[in-house]
């Protein structure tokens, strides 16, 4: 059984794309590691520095051992994957191990405002703003934690919404995008049973991803600078 690695949200083509860490992440990669990008690759309207090319190289070298899944800043930016990197998105990755139903899907289905923030204009004008909000503290009022909490709010629903979408299909552990917010919790419905939720985070900001081994233990990570 093949390991696995799961990132998202890497958004190529934005300037706050980590992508040297990312690439010092990937070559350390041992060489039967299954490379899982669970949307969000791409950035529309963005440019490509010196740095993200290298990342996109590295990708192409590897890309039979790469499973690309779209995400909601993905779909006009889907012929740059199949052209650039030679990879054919999918919508969805689903996949049974030791017993267990694995779903790799980015999560933006699960989000009704998403396409607001697919238009690159919005998504950066949101981008800028959180960021403006995070560093003000007005009068004992701190803004960030503000923020932080409506975050984690919004993140919570995402996944309520995807535990509601593995429930129905019996799939025992979803893994998501697109809040850009590395998260697990585990879910029990009245019967008991086990749903498993997962989100890989960003390489925005988190520097996250997930890792499956060939055991089937599930790991989140994060190495992001303290």
């Amino acid at each position: 059984m093949n390991k696995k690695k799961f990132i998202s949200d890497v958004h190529i083509g934005s300037k706050t794309c980590q992508a040297k860490n990312l690439l010092e992440l990937l070559k350390e990669s041992p060489n039967d590691e299954e490379w899982i990008i669970v949307g969000d690759l791409y950035e529309k309207g963005g440019t490509i520095t010196d740095e993200q090319f290298q990342l996109i190289g590295c990708l192409r070298k590897n890309r039979d051992r790469i499973i690309c899944i779209d995400g909601n800043h993905d779909p006009a930016e889907e012929e740059l994957v199949k052209i650039i990197i030679g990879l054919e998105p999918v919508k969805k990755y689903e996949w049974e191990m030791y017993g267990k139903k694995f779903c790799a899907i980015h999560g933006h289905q699960f989000d009704r405002w998403c396409f607001v923030f697919s238009e690159p204009l919005i998504d950066k004008i949101f981008s800028y703003l959180a960021r403006l909000l995070k560093r003000i503290n007005y009068q004992n009022f701190n803004l960030s934690k503000w923020f932080d909490n409506l975050w984690d709010k919004f993140s919570l629903r995402i996944a309520k919404k995807a535990k509601k979408y593995a429930k129905k299909r019996g799939i025992d552990v979803i893994i998501c995008g697109h809040t850009h917010k590395p998260l697990h919790f585990v879910f029990f419905d009245k019967n008991g049973r086990k749903t498993d939720y997962y989100n890989c985070g960003d390489w925005i900001e988190s520097f996250s991803f997930i890792t499956i081994d060939e055991c089937g233990k599930i790991k989140l990570h994060s190495t992001a600078p303290n």
